[in-house]
């Protein structure tokens, strides 16, 4: 075995560093037998100056680029930092036969793929950017501030100094300048791997003409599916119909966005828009059986695709005493509007035909348009027709903790704190290609985001989509809607959370919607008195400590439903239940190792459903725990 490693790291300039790597695993090959001939020491010999019979080859390659903005006084309030990474790998397929028996036609050949990461990064910090203002300055600092005047000011100095220093102006100008920071951070990463390759690597990757499989694809991590048309033309693939490795290309695609927003202080907001994209393709690409010549066969791409997303406008709407909701039924009546939408963009409808070809009602393509729509809050008239919404809508925090500086509050409260938390997101868990359309409408370049107007049916006429979907789900948090947190100068610290969830699961297969709601309150009490005397008697002496006493009592009110919702059908709840648990528990401190625990437990479960019944528990318990560890 013949192992070789080489790594190359060079720092460009001060802001571009470029790093190379590679290591490379070959084979000294050796005749057969004992070697007891001049010429079979040769053969060896050659191999060792040949570096041996190559067996893998693994190489990366990467660029990282800071730009330098910190260098521009005006832009130093920007960050940016870009990266571009490669790897390629190759890996030797089975010595070819002896000729005469199976035949040079049914070697697999080699096997090699490459990847290829991309990323980049950029933050502002707006709060720099304020202060290259210095009245922008003055209005940031926590009090007003403002240097001593010259020796003789003029009036025009006073004035300046009075606005800069005026607490009035100050209030006003404050939420003007409510963006703190934005940061964006877009990542993507591909691969393809293809197998059946001939060509053996000579340097970086390429073969002993640098011609294959060439630059882009050895050394840039190119994606371009026009490989596999270079390897037709190059004499690249193995000639062999019994290869059984698909020629594959991925993709992971994120983008993050967020912002920290403070309209006041102790009022902040932080916002945060999301996007994660995963697409993979495969084919089988070799020789046909039949024709003798190189062929895609059985090509197929899957995927999913998340997005954040905003449901509020339907987040309150509740059912009636039959399991009617408003939003299902908007949703019922939307069909109709992108019906007739998708009649009037595809060009394949064609109502005065002999045999229409249509799409069905409660199709994959009519059903996602109309779910998101009504849940969303939306116009059916407005709404994107794909199933894979392209612009990702913000989610955020709220949190509020200036009301402790009221001066009614300030002399009960030690703190005070507001918080509210929303996030929501769409879902497509998985889709994949309709195996009646080919390669030109599933390779990896095509865009899922983008409608594709359907063009095949099935027997009954009805459009078949180009990318099935089994399933889509909205989720959607309130973390909580509402929560209050108090603490008073006597150590009393009083919790209170409304939460609320819902997840939508549109099912496509049989056009049910599943929804599940979950709605809780949490309500905690803590209160610890310090240096509470405990006495006791110990070998006849009466010993007194005095530590600390905690008492909680935690009570937590939670209601769980499950509606199965049929389209055109009644709606009915499948599963749920309303959870009671009471907990209330002291404990005292003995010292750093020894704690003491007495605690009670009350748990009511009520069913949503005849078909579980009411339980109820209660447990209580005295809890010793000695830490050995200190």
């Amino acid at each position: 075995m013949f192992t070789r490693a080489y790594t190359l790291q060079w720092n460009l300039t001060k802001s571009l560093a470029f790093n190379y790597s590679a290591n490379v695993l070959a084979v000294i090959d050796e005749p057969l037998g004992e070697l007891d001939t001049q010429e079979k020491r040769d053969s060896v010999w050659t191999n060792l100056r040949d570096l041996g019979r190559m067996k893998n080859l693994n190489q990366t390659l990467g660029l990282t680029y800071r730009l330098p903005l910190d260098k521009i006084g005006l832009l130093n309030w920007v960050t940016a930092d870009a990266s571009y990474n490669t790897t390629f790998s190759w890996q030797a397929g089975a010595i070819a036969p002896e000729p005469g028996t199976l035949g040079q036609a049914d070697t697999l050949g080699n096997i090699m793929q490459n990847a290829r990461d991309r990323s980049l990064q950029v933050g502002f910090d707006l709060t720099k950017l304020y202060k290259k203002s210095k009245f922008l300055s003055k209005v940031e600092a926590k009090k007003p501030t403002g240097k001593a005047p010259p020796p003789k000011p003029s009036a025009a100095d006073t004035t300046r100094k009075k606005l800069g220093d005026s607490r009035l102006l100050q209030a006003l100008v404050r939420p003007l300048l409510m963006i703190r920071n934005v940061n964006f951070t877009y990542t993507k990463g591909e691969q393809t791997v293809f197998p059946g390759f001939l060509p053996v690597p000579k340097y970086f990757g390429l073969s002993e003409g640098f011609d294959a499989p060439g630059v882009g694809f050895a050394l840039l991590g190119s994606q371009d599916t026009g490989i596999k048309q270079d390897a037709i033309n190059g004499n690249w693939l193995a000639p062999s119909s019994f290869q059984n490795n698909p020629f594959t290309q991925n993709i992971s695609e994120n983008l993050r966005l967020s912002a920290n927003v403070e309209p006041w202080r102790d009022f902040k907001i932080q916002l945060e828009a999301t996007q994660t994209r995963r697409a993979n393709y495969s084919e089988l690409f070799r020789f046909g059986e039949d024709s003798g010549l190189p062929e895609t066969q059985n090509p197929t791409r899957n995927g999913s695709y998340t997005i954040s997303h905003i449901t509020l406008l339907t987040a309150f709407a509740r059912d009636n005493d039959l399991n009617e909701n408003a939003n299902f039924t908007q949703f019922e009546e939307n069909r109709f509007i992108i019906l007739e939408r998708l009649r009037a963009i595809n060009p394949n409808f064609n109502p005065g035909a002999p045999e229409v070809a249509d799409y069905a009602l409660n199709s994959q393509d009519v059903l996602i348009p109309a779910f998101l729509a009504a849940y969303s809050g939306k116009d059916a008239q407005d709404i994107k027709l794909s199933p894979f919404p392209r612009t990702p809508l913000p989610n955020w925090r709220i949190d509020y903790n200036g009301l402790a500086k009221l001066e009614f509050l300030k002399k009960v409260f030690s703190s005070v704190s507001i918080t509210h938390s929303y996030a929501a997101n769409y879902s497509v868990n998985n889709y994949t290609t309709s195996l009646v359309y080919g390669e030109g409408f599933v390779n990896i370049g095509s865009d899922e985001r983008d409608y594709v107007a359907p063009s095949e049916v099935n027997t009954n006429g009805e459009f078949l989509p180009v990318y099935v979907i089994s399933q889509v789900v909205i989720s959607e948090r309130f973390a909580p809607l509402i929560g209050i947190n108090l603490r008073t100068k006597s150590n009393l610290s009083v919790r209170f959370d409304y939460n609320k969830e819902r997840d939508l699961s549109l099912n496509l297969s049989n056009a049910q919607l599943a929804e599940i709601r979950n709605e809780s309150v949490v309500m905690s009490l803590a209160f610890t008195k310090a240096n509470i005397k405990l006495p006791f008697k110990s070998n006849g002496k009466t010993i007194v400590l005095k530590n600390d006493l905690d008492l909680r009592m935690d009570l937590t009110v939670r209601d769980t439903r499950t509606i199965q919702r049929q389209l055109d059908d009644v709606s009915t709840i499948t599963a749920g239940n309303l959870n009671f648990q009471l907990r209330p528990s002291i404990g005292y401190v003995f010292n750093r190792q020894l704690n003491l625990q007495v605690y009670f437990e009350k748990t009511i479960n009520e069913p949503r459903v005849s078909s579980s019944f009411r339980r109820s528990t209660a447990s209580g318990g005295i809890q010793l725990r000695y830490n050995l560890a200190l």
